[in-house]
């Protein structure tokens, strides 16, 4: 019997995934990630959009619950400066990035990812993983929306971090 984290990745995988790679996403393989050690949190993808670096991760839970969230960044063509150090487009990731969202599956002040919700009611809050699935892709527009002109969408949290630390170049 697969646990419910189990289905859920399955479903991901399954769903969620193929949608993403439809919209002109890759599996992303630069070597920045490699090896990767925590390939059992993160699905990395990315996509050209002329000179810019789209990139979605989506990200499990650490600590194994059925649940997980998407990562948004855009790496622009002359890399990022990040606590002094210059990442390359190459190699930068998004937590390089001093803009950078996130989608989540309700609205941006509650952060709540996509999963089972941690307390449930019955025929209230009691999604089926199939549905938690569909919402994603459902929601996936905003992401491209932010990633293409950074309109921040209802389910969209953008985190902007100190010029100070990171900067273009």
């Amino acid at each position: 019997m697969k646990s419910k984290t189990h289905e859920l990745r399955s479903l991901v995988n399954g769903r969620l995934i193929p949608h993403i790679y439809s919209r002109g996403f890759t599996k992303d393989m630069r070597k920045l990630y490699e090896p990767d050690t925590y390939s059992h949190l993160f699905i990395r993808l990315s996509r050209w959009n002329g000179p810019s670096l789209e990139l979605v991760n989506i990200q499990f839970d650490l600590r194994g619950r059925p649940r997980f969230v998407m990562n948004l960044g855009v790496v622009p063509e002359k890399g990022v400066d990040y606590c002094g150090q210059k990442y390359s487009q190459e190699a930068a990731d998004i937590a390089h990035l001093s803009q950078k969202a996130r989608l989540y599956a309700s609205n941006r002040f509650f952060m709540r990812w996509f999963g089972i919700p941690f307390f449930r009611i019955p025929a209230l809050r009691n999604p089926s993983l199939d549905k938690i699935v569909k919402q994603a892709v459902d929601l996936f527009p905003q992401a491209e929306a932010w990633l293409r002109d950074d309109t921040v969408g209802s389910n969209i949290r953008v985190q902007l971090t100190s010029s100070r630390n990171q900067s273009v170049w």
